[in-house]
């Protein structure tokens, strides 16, 4: 007798929120359509309520990576030229204007920000993980079935294959959606790099190959796990 309940999931227990305080103490999440929901659908509903609560934000963070980059070229120039004059005059008196404008930020609020983000990236990563590592199971356990299924004959042979090729379809479907979970949490990234700027912790980067095997996959997102895990224990809070 074959036994396929090993091909069917438990539904985990509901997890907790994940929230983002940005600097005013404005506090932004997102809620799951099923009380029941694991802990990717919460970190993907967490990082939709956080984009759309950053998105009117954007030219405000572009404003400031740009003012970050001119600041840095002109903190650079003393360094480059032998002729000071009213050039390094007048780059003077754009750093104390800009100088001013970064002090405009709350001191605390950026890493505590910082660190909410953070969480909220390492959860998907976390919760696409823990996905992953399940597809490696279901797909041996596939592959098993498989097997069953050319030791057999006739009417038996075929419903085992309709089965294989099913969950074989859910796979991919799965995969192609914890791709999209990746990709959804970049804009958060790009947002957290400014931020990082600020702090003076270099960028990270959320570069995941879920074209290949699922533990390669595995693999990089560990690595990436820990790459944010190593920033987050660095932010000076």
């Amino acid at each position: 007798m074959i036994n396929l309940s090993a091909l069917v999931g438990v539904i985990p227990a509901s997890p907790p929120a994940l929230r983002v305080v940005l600097p005013g103490g404005l506090v932004v999440g997102g809620v799951t359509e099923s009380p029941q929901a694991n802990s990717l659908a919460a970190a993907r509903a967490a990082v939709s309520g956080i984009n759309a609560a950053l998105a009117p934000l954007g030219p405000i963070f572009s404003i400031i990576d740009a003012l970050l980059a001119v600041k840095g070229f002109a903190d650079a120039v003393p360094g480059l030229i032998t002729d000071p004059s009213a050039l390094i005059q007048a780059i003077g008196r754009l750093i104390q204007k800009i100088d001013r404008l970064v002090g405009l930020i709350p001191q605390l609020s950026v890493p505590i920000m910082v660190l909410g983000i953070i969480d909220v990236v390492l959860a998907v990563l976390r919760g696409v993980n823990a996905e992953v590592q399940a597809l490696v199971v279901q797909s041996a356990k596939i592959d098993a079935a498989q097997a069953v299924a050319d030791s057999l004959e006739g009417a038996s042979r075929d419903a085992m294959l309709v089965i294989v090729t099913a969950s074989r379809t859910n796979i991919t479907t799965s995969r192609a959606n914890l791709a999209a979970s990746i990709d959804h949490v970049q804009p958060l990234v790009g947002i957290l790099n400014v931020f990082l700027a600020l702090i003076g912790v270099p960028p990270v980067a959320v570069t995941v190959d879920t074209g290949g095997s699922l533990e390669a996959t595995a693999e990089s997102l560990n690595l990436i796990v820990q790459v944010l895990t190593a920033v987050r224990s660095s932010i000076p809070v």
